[in-house]
C-alpha cells in the first residue's frame, strides 16, 4: 500500500484542526465518493461540518511547491 501522508500533508491537517468548529471532523487522508458514479476518490484532507443546517464537506489537495527563487 503507497505511503498516504507525508509532513507538509499532516502540517496542513494539524492547522484545519484548529481552525475548524469543535464540531468539525477533519481526516487525513480521506476518501470520497464521486456524485455520478461509485468511484472513489482520495483527498489529502476532508473537512466536515453542518452549516446552518446544511452539511458541508471541503476536500483540500496539499501541494508543497517549495520556496522558488524570484
Amino acid at each position: 500500500m503507497p505511503k498516504r501522508s507525508n509532513e507538509f500533508q499532516q502540517l496542513i491537517h494539524h492547522i484545519y484542526t484548529q481552525l475548524a468548529s469543535e464540531d468539525a471532523e477533519v481526516t487525513e487522508p480521506a476518501f470520497v465518493k464521486e456524485r455520478d458514479s461509485e468511484a472513489e476518490r482520495e483527498v489529502d484532507i476532508l473537512i466536515e461540518d453542518e452549516v446552518a443546517g446544511v452539511k458541508v464537506r471541503i476536500a483540500i489537495e496539499c501541494r508543497d511547491w517549495g520556496i522558488r527563487p524570484l
